[in-house]
């Protein structure tokens, strides 16, 4: 069934990524047919994928479609099974088809399950995005902070959990740097 032509192919691979059937995509992986790091076409009406240059980029005009490749897929669609089965065989986690990386894409939707995971197996909290953005400039949730803030040492249960009960904490301290938690609406 997987003899399909590689367009068809790419597609059902897109969809089954979407879909989190981690049985359809580790038969396409299978088949050897389809490289697991292979850039896919998104639909993308939100631009949650792209990232541009500063001044390259035209304010009337709008791309319906983005570059992704199938980890990107999995962070933006909540795909978590699928991802670790990506990360299981080898998928890059810090390539930027379309100007993001996964963790990039991850704290832009707010994904702080994906964004562990790619944590810990080694994505770069610090990769700087086409338009010259790091993962961090794109969280929007503070339950995002401290796994990216402090990725690269342990953090205290005791802390973290103080992190999150305590909203009025205005930073939290790691590595000897201060980074700054916003209030939660009330």
């Amino acid at each position: 069934s997987y003899g399909l032509p590689f367009p068809q192919l790419k597609r059902r691979f897109l969809e089954a990524l979407q879909a989190d059937d981690t049985g359809q995509v580790r038969q396409i992986l299978d088949t050897g047919r389809l490289d697991i790091d292979t850039v896919l076409e998104v639909d993308d009406p939100s631009m949650l994928l792209a990232s541009y240059k500063q001044g390259y980029w035209l304010p009337g005009h709008k791309l319906e479609k983005s570059w992704a490749m199938a980890l990107h897929v999995c962070v933006m669609y909540n795909s978590l099974e699928c991802a670790v089965l990506l990360i299981q065989e080898g998928a890059a986690l810090n390539k930027m088809p379309n100007g993001k990386t996964p963790l990039h894409v991850a704290c832009e939707v707010s994904n702080p399950e994906c964004a562990a995971l790619l944590l810990e197996h080694g994505a770069r909290v610090n990769s700087w995005s086409l338009s010259g953005h790091t993962p961090l400039h794109y969280c929007i949730t503070p339950s995002l902070w401290p796994a990216l803030a402090c990725s690269s040492s342990k953090v205290s249960a005791k802390h973290y959990n103080r992190l999150m009960t305590n909203r009025k904490q205005k930073e939290i301290h790691c590595n000897n740097t201060r980074f700054p938690i916003f209030e939660s609406p009330q």
